[in-house]
């Protein structure tokens, strides 16, 4: 019975989503609103081929833009009320991967596993990164195209390769919404 349920919740969820893809861009978001655990106000873009994989669990803060092709998994099987968090400000490129939910691959039988990802605001995630359960991706941080991330990446630095590695700061002479910092990050 159970999988029985979860079949037909599956079956709805993938007709929405395709339903979805016939309507323009501005309407995305009006009709994806009320599936989140919270969508922020102004999000400039929710591309066409975007899933999200029980957006219940999702939190989407303001004025983020999700490119083409990216998927996003929750967790069903964990307790918490939000398995994804996004805060403001954060740009996804195109086919980016946000797997909160997993399997432990120490036994047999593959049981679900689950673990909180949060992308910190101003962070920049791009093409193709996937970015692995329990990783907190700090505000300001750039992940580079191609990306897996396996850990905690600090706030204002930049990371790329399999498995993401630090590469150097995030030296921004302009503070949010062009406003000048006045100073590098990195002397903060």
């Amino acid at each position: 019975m159970k999988m029985e349920l979860f079949n037909i919740y599956t079956w709805i969820f993938n007709l929405y989503y395709m339903l979805l893809e016939l309507f323009p861009l501005r309407m995305r978001a009006l009709l994806l609103r009320p599936l989140f655990g919270k969508l922020g106000k102004g999000v400039r873009l929710i591309d066409y081929k975007t899933y999200f994989r029980y957006p219940h669990k999702i939190e989407i803060g303001s004025y983020v833009s999700i490119n083409r092709g990216c998927f996003f998994a929750a967790s069903m099987s964990s307790g918490r009320k939000r398995d994804i968090i996004i805060g403001d400000h954060v740009v996804f490129a195109p086919n980016v991967r946000l797997l909160s939910a997993g399997h432990d691959y120490s036994e047999y039988s593959l049981p679900d596993t689950s673990g909180q990802i949060v992308i910190g605001d101003y962070a920049w995630i791009g093409e193709g990164a996937v970015i692995l359960q329990d990783v907190t991706v700090g505000e300001g941080a750039v992940i580079g195209a191609g990306s897996v991330v396996t850990k905690d990446i600090p706030p204002y630095t930049v990371w790329a390769g399999n498995p993401a590695r630090q590469i150097g700061p995030r030296n921004m002479t302009e503070g949010p919404g062009g406003s000048s910092f006045g100073k590098k990050v990195e002397d903060k």
